[in-house]
């Protein structure tokens, strides 16, 4: 009884361990990220913040030609108000 469970939990294991390796990176780790989307690597402090605070659709990921309403806070992390010009881009990518 103990070979059997311990070759289920070596089997398992087995199985695991590609999934495990094949996690997907971190934003930062990832080729001309910075490029891409027009951010600097390890700056932890920005003038504003913007959360989402709704979405018409429960997920995640979306695809072309899906009908989406978002709702943004926008949170000033300065003591002066915020006075800049918003752009909303839509950035399509995909991981393997």
């Amino acid at each position: 009884m103990k070979i059997l469970a311990i070759g289920a939990i070596v089997a398992m294991s087995l199985l695991a361990a590609p999934s495990a390796l094949s996690q997907m990176k971190k934003p930062h780790e990832w080729g001309n990220y910075e490029k891409v989307f027009g951010v600097v690597n390890g700056q932890r402090h920005y003038d504003f913040d913007v959360v989402a605070t709704e979405a018409s659709q429960r997920a995640n990921v979306f695809y072309p030609g899906d009908s989406i309403r978002f709702r943004f806070q926008v949170v000033n992390n300065m003591p002066k108000a915020v006075d800049r010009d918003a752009v909303i881009r839509v950035i399509h990518y995909g991981t393997e």
